[in-house]
């Protein structure tokens, strides 16, 4: 399973958010946060960004886990400064990748 969907579920159990909450507190539909967890649909980065705060929690924890290391923190900052191509093209990147060394 891929990190996000650990993370996703775990603070929405730890926090008693339900799944539906989350994701219409985020601008998407009721079903959108389960998806995600189970792997139905990859979420762009605007899409986990926008999870992440509905759920307090900084995005790079949701992409690498609770033990968040500084290059992650740099590469996610630098994310959010990319412009809307940009940012298709590194979630489409990074899918490519994870779903060539995702042992789920």
């Amino acid at each position: 399973m891929k990190k996000y969907r650990e993370q996703l579920d775990k603070f929405c159990t730890r926090d008693g958010y339900s799944r539906s909450r989350v994701g219409l507190a985020a601008g998407y539909n009721k079903n959108y946060v389960s998806n995600v967890i189970n792997g139905k649909i990859s979420p762009t980065i605007d899409a986990l960004e926008a999870l992440a705060g509905e759920l307090n929690v900084p995005l790079a924890v949701l992409l690498s886990g609770d033990d968040v290391d500084p290059l992650t923190t740099e590469i996610v900052a630098k994310m959010q400064l990319i412009d809307e191509s940009g940012k298709r093209a590194v979630s489409a990147l990074v899918n490519t990748l994870s779903s060539d060394h995702d042992p789920t």
